[in-house]
């Protein structure tokens, strides 16, 4: 995504839909596998994009900002935590 540029109404609305989905708090999804999988399906379904995680996280933490994002616990289970976590689904 080049710098500077902002997603339209229907990209954000995707983001939106694929952070809801999932169930990770924003301030918990950085270097998750979850994170990551979230990435992959914005752009799988908003072509020419090319967000980058960096990307995304700067348009979420935004969204939540502002209210337009479903709020989440930031308590999650310990389980739901090694789910997401990029380090224990490499098996390290």
């Amino acid at each position: 995504m080049k710098q500077g540029k902002s997603l339209t109404e229907g990209q954000t609305a995707i983001l939106s839909r694929i952070y809801n989905e999932q169930s990770l708090a924003v301030d918990k999804l950085p270097y998750t596998a979850v994170f990551d999988q979230m990435v992959v399906d914005f752009n799988t379904q908003c072509p020419g994009v090319d967000a980058t995680h960096h990307d995304l996280y700067t348009i979420l933490i935004r969204l939540r900002k502002s209210s337009k994002l479903l709020r989440k616990s930031m308590s999650t289970t310990v389980e739901g935590e090694r789910r997401g976590s990029r380090r224990n689904s490499k098996g390290d």
